[in-house]
């Protein structure tokens, strides 16, 4: 009988019986819902910045500096949420990129890309211009205060 059960278990399978799930297999998101890298450079400004700042999905981030200094670190689960939050307006971010580029009349200020996916948005950081890019402004503050300060 066992003999019986053992032949007939493969032949129910086949024929549409539903088939074992395993519980411990490892699920990963597929990749149009994982989080995105964050990049953040600045440049310029009166000190002669040249920082890079790349956050991953998982809110890891590793910052470069100008002489090549080499930093790493984790955002807190408040600030990657804010972080994913500002991240997820790829229309608003696209619809920044697209702006036409207005020249500051800000000294010293340094100048920004802030890049989510394929999209970068470019800026001057001037807290009074009103053609700030308002989210990859926002993302650039985030990034900025979290690491770079």
């Amino acid at each position: 009988m066992a003999l019986t059960v053992a032949l007939a278990t493969p032949l129910l399978a086949a024929c549409g019986a539903p088939a074992t799930v395993r519980q411990n297999a490892p699920t990963r998101p597929p990749a149009a819902t994982r989080p995105t890298p964050v990049t953040l450079v600045r440049t310029g400004g009166d000190v002669r910045l040249r920082d890079r700042v790349v956050v991953s999905g998982d809110g890891r981030w590793t910052s470069t500096d100008r002489a090549g200094a080499r930093r790493t670190g984790r955002l807190s689960d408040a600030r990657l949420r804010q972080l994913r939050s500002l991240a997820s307006g790829r229309a608003t971010l696209a619809a920044e990129a697209r702006r036409p580029s207005t020249p500051a009349n800000c000294l010293d200020a340094p100048d920004y890309a802030v890049t989510v996916g394929s999209t970068t948005v470019r800026f001057t950081g001037c807290p009074d211009d009103p053609a700030r890019p308002s989210t990859a402004a926002a993302i650039a503050d985030l990034i900025d205060r979290a690491v770079l300060r």
